[in-house]
C-alpha cells in the first residue's frame, strides 16, 4: 500500500515500502531521501490555492493516508525516525509540518498515539508512543487547529473551511463499523460529510 498510494499521489512508480520517494531511493536507508523526494498532488493543488483534506478508519500515520503528505525511507516510521536521521521527520510529525504549510488542511482517523509522549496519557486512557517527547497534538492546537478525538468534540467542530482540523478518534485504527458505538466515534460517513462540508468552503 505504501508504493501504490505513493505512486497514486505522485504519478511516479516507487519502491516497495517508501512513500514518496524517487527510483533512487533505498527503503529504510535516510541517507538516500534527501534529494529523492517527489512533488505530491496536495502539495500541487494546495499551490493552486485548493483545500486538501485525509480521511481514513486507519491511523492517518498509515501508509496510504500518509501518502497523501508525507515523504519517508520506510512506511513504519510513524512516530520515530533511527538515530542520526536527520534528512526526513517521522510521518506524525510530516502531517503537522504539512498542516503549518498550508498544505493540508483537514485530517481525520486514528493514530492518536503517534503523536503523543511515551508515558503521557491519550485522551482515551492509552499511552503515547513518541520517543522525542513531543506532543504533535498541542503543537497543532497552538498553530490554532481545532482537535477532535471522540463524537462529541467531532461535532462541536467548526467547519468553516478556513481554521485547520486534527481529528484521532482512536489510539490505533478506527473501529470496525459493527463495533462503534455512536458516542465513541463518528462512521466514516460522518466524516466524509464533514470533511465535504469543511472543503467545500473553499471555491
Amino acid at each position: 500500500s505504501a508504493p501504490t498510494a505513493g505512486a497514486m499521489n505522485t504519478g511516479v512508480k516507487q519502491r516497495f515500502n517508501l512513500i514518496n520517494l524517487g527510483g533512487d531511493a533505498i527503503h529504510d536507508d535516510c541517507s538516500t531521501v534527501a534529494g529523492n523526494e517527489l512533488t505530491t498532488f496536495a502539495e500541487i493543488v494546495s499551490g493552486m490555492e485548493k483545500s486538501v483534506g485525509i480521511v481514513s478508519t486507519a491511523r492517518v500515520t498509515h501508509a496510504t493516508p500518509a501518502a497523501v503528505y508525507s515523504k519517508t525511507a520506510n512506511r513504519n516510521w510513524e512516530d520515530s525516525v533511527p538515530e542520526g536521521c536527520d534528512t526526513q521527520k517521522d510521518i506524525a510529525a510530516q502531517l503537522i509540518d504539512q498542516m503549518e504549510a498550508g498544505v493540508i488542511d483537514f485530517a481525520m482517523g486514528g493514530g492518536r498515539r503517534h503523536f503523543v509522549p511515551e508515558g503521557t496519557q491519550t485522551d482515551e486512557g492509552g499511552s503515547g508512543r513518541r520517543a522525542d517527547g513531543v506532543n504533535l497534538i498541542e503543537n497543532a492546537t497552538g498553530l490554532g487547529a481545532q482537535y477532535a478525538w471522540n463524537t462529541e468534540t467531532f461535532n462541536a467542530l467548526t467547519l468553516d473551511g478556513e481554521t485547520p482540523i486534527l481529528a484521532l478518534f482512536n489510539d490505533s485504527h478506527m473501529e470496525y463499523e459493527a463495533d462503534r458505538a455512536d458516542d465513541d466515534e463518528p462512521s466514516l460517513a460522518e466524516m466524509t460529510k464533514a470533511a465535504i462540508e469543511y472543503l467545500s468552503q473553499n471555491e
